[in-house]
């Protein structure tokens, strides 16, 4: 018998029958009805089920489109995190619970003139400068073991050229989901000119403040310095009157003396007494003296009044020679038992110039040299030499000046012109002379400061400034192009 229906097998199973016996009539009505029952069940459980479907696959279609829509979304705010991330002018980076770098953008490594790959995991504490790191080490290690959430500082950094930028650090405590570790996000912005403006800043206005006081002491000094001054001349007048009172008094005595009037010995012993010779020596001496020494101090007072004038933010034209004398005027304090100064002063033109900020800059240079010969010289009562020669070059007005130091070492050449940088003991130096002088030269007035060195030798600074005010705006702007 040929093998029935699955589901007419199982209804004659139900109604007790099989295969190999024919049902009759009536089992044949009942399996019928069976049959068109269940078929009719399953029709319906079919329809349900197809329309379960496709109100379940119209539901996950929403669902898979709205998580696509957020996938998207995530995407494009990762991507542009990230971009911000890369192209920030300020140094970032993401430190660890273990004070490493595990993630830095493009503008720290710049800043620190390393490869990115350097710096992650590197440690935080690696990049400071040795003077900052102690400073820094316990607020860091209290912020990554959560005793506190923000950290923000102000210290010097460590390029991997050796130079120490000022930097302004701030860090802050990220807690983690989903058990990830906590992290810190690091933001490093160079402050390096900023501190350089509020150094110049606060030399200025300390200059400023000397300036009014030698200018005022210089005003009060003048006026009994005039006084002697006049005096002077009376004084060796009646000294001269004397002198030739004197003279006529001891003829008119030799006469008497011939005469048989009075005694030589007499005469003899009260010129002797009141020793009128030795006053006729001394006294025009001593004058001469008197006179050489006012007119050093009127000659420091002059100068202390031109080296203190300010030129009221503006510029004038000015002589670059005359300013030379009196700055060293100034100076001589500073050089005058270490060294002695030979001047060359050129024929040079006037110079467009602020001519305060320009004796600051050679006070600088000159105070600079005098430091580098002490340390040669040391106490041994030698002179050492300061060249100072002026002359006129394509335009420019050339400043050279010469000390007979030891030089410079060539792994510190880089380093000369940087805020803060000194060689010289706690005290003695700030590091700022020449940075200033710099900016003065080459910011201010778009000249030049340049040196050369050899060791044993000495060093020679060199200062070029433009003569024209045109040529100065044309090198200030290209200056600002660059």
């Amino acid at each position: 018998m040929i093998g029935l229906h699955s589901l007419l097998a199982r209804q004659l199973r139900r109604l007790q029958l099989d295969s190999e016996h024919a049902p009759g009539l009536e089992h044949w009505e009942q399996l019928l009805e069976r049959v068109s029952r269940a078929y009719a069940e399953a029709d319906q459980d079919r329809y349900t089920l197809q329309r379960s479907i496709e109100v379940s696959g119209g539901e996950m279609r929403e669902l898979y489109a709205e998580l696509a829509r957020k996938h998207e979304a995530l995407l494009e705010n990762r991507q542009r995190t990230q971009a911000i991330f890369e192209h920030s002018a300020v140094g970032q980076a993401a430190i660890d619970e273990q004070g490493c770098c595990t993630e830095a953008n493009t503008a720290l490594a710049v800043m620190l003139q390393l490869e990115r790959t350097d710096l992650v995991g590197s440690k935080l504490l690696d990049l400071i400068a040795p003077t900052s790191r102690t400073a820094f080490a316990v607020p860091l290690r209290e912020l990554l073991l959560g005793k506190r959430r923000e950290l923000a500082v102000e210290h010097q950094w460590q390029t991997n050229a050796g130079v120490a930028p000022w930097v302004y650090v701030t860090l802050s405590l990220v807690e983690s989901s989903a058990g990830q570790p906590r992290f810190a996000s690091l933001f490093v912005q160079d402050i390096t000119a900023r501190k350089r403006l509020e150094v110049e800043l606060r030399h200025a206005q300390k200059l400023e403040s000397v300036g009014r006081l030698a200018a005022g002491v210089a005003h009060e000094i003048n006026t009994p310095v005039q006084f002697v001054s006049d005096n002077l001349p009376f004084l060796e007048e009646a000294v001269e009157a004397g002198r030739r009172l004197r003279a006529r008094f001891r003829e008119l005595l030799d006469r008497a003396v011939a005469a048989d009037s009075v005694k030589l010995d007499e005469v003899t012993a009260a010129e002797r007494d009141t020793e009128i010779e030795y006053f006729d020596e001394e006294v025009p001496r001593a004058l001469a003296q008197t006179r050489d020494g006012v007119q050093r101090v009127a000659t420091i007072v002059r100068a202390m009044k031109e080296f203190a004038h300010t030129d009221g933010g503006g510029r004038r034209r000015a002589d670059l020679n005359h300013a030379l004398a009196s700055t060293i005027t100034v100076a001589r304090n500073e050089f005058k038992y270490v060294a002695e100064v030979q001047t060359e002063f050129g024929d040079i033109p006037e110079v467009s110039c602020n001519l305060g900020d320009l004796n600051q800059a050679f006070l600088n240079v000159l105070v600079n040299a005098a430091h580098a010969i002490a340390d040669v010289v040391g106490s041994s009562g030698q002179l050492g030499l300061i060249r100072v020669r002026t002359a006129l070059d394509e335009g420019s007005v050339v400043i050279t000046i010469s000390d007979s130091g030891a030089g410079i070492p060539d792994e510190l050449h880089a380093h000369i012109f940087e805020p803060f940088f000194t060689t010289k003991e706690v005290g003695r130096g700030t590091g700022q002379g020449l940075a200033i002088a710099r900016s003065v030269v080459v910011d201010r007035h778009a000249g030049q400061l340049t040196f050369h060195s050899r060791l044993g030798e000495g060093t020679t600074f060199e200062i070029r400034l433009p003569v024209d005010a045109s040529e100065l705006r044309l090198s200030r702007e290209r200056l600002t192009a660059a």
